[in-house]
């Protein structure tokens, strides 16, 4: 009896160790399966300081807008200084800053995104009685910001995604603001076609003072 008993366990720790030794075979030798990852095409940026694991971060193309159109430091100083004189909104916060960190984020030169603010809004007049509003898309962004109330740091990048979208199918030769105004008459930034000489003074002046 002892023994029939001993040769049956004998046989079941065999079949075990088998089947442990296949199934390892099988771990081992069996083809990786392919890690599936999103393509992003942003840089996440937090407000605070510290590491966060899931940030993400790729170089957004803006390789087809000129130099000097592409994101440069800005004296806030100076910059707040400008906006007083023209009596504007934008020069308090949160806007201000909004508006400079959507230029950073999107590799946006910040006078640009002002000077669009000047031409769409001039730079939202303090004295305006729903300055606040308009403070919230500047830009006018889908159509105006009585269309579209959002936030200003919305609004902003909403405004820089449009231009590195328009400016992609820009021929090399062709004038970048002209070229962002109407994209050769197929759908641009505005529909004035003197939009850009506009924008384009502004541009200077501001790049000038700050």
């Amino acid at each position: 009896m002892n023994k029939k008993i001993t040769a049956e366990k004998l046989r079941i720790i065999l079949f075990s160790l088998i089947f442990i030794v296949t199934s390892f075979f099988i771990i081992i030798l069996s083809p990786e399966k392919e890690t599936v990852r999103k393509s992003y095409t942003e840089t996440i940026i937090y407000s605070d300081k510290y590491p966060h694991e899931e940030t993400i971060t790729k170089k957004i193309d803006t390789n087809n807008i000129p130099p000097k159109y592409q994101y440069r430091e800005v004296d806030i100083n100076k910059l707040k200084a400008y906006l007083d004189k023209k009596n504007s909104f934008l020069a308090f916060e949160p806007y201000i800053s909004d508006i400079i960190n959507a230029g950073k984020k999107y590799n946006i030169n910040p006078c640009l995104l002002f000077a669009i603010t000047g031409k769409e809004q001039s730079f939202v007049p303090k004295t305006h009685p729903y300055a606040s509003k308009i403070a919230n898309n500047p830009f006018n962004v889908f159509g105006s910001w009585q269309i579209y109330n959002t936030t200003t740091n919305d609004s902003a990048e909403i405004a820089c995604k449009t231009i590195i979208k328009i400016s992609k199918q820009r021929p090399y030769n062709a004038d970048f603001l002209k070229w962002l105004n109407l994209q050769n008459g197929t759908g641009g930034y505005a529909e004035d076609p003197l939009w850009h000489e506009g924008v384009g003074k502004i541009f200077e002046n501001i790049s000038l003072e700050v």
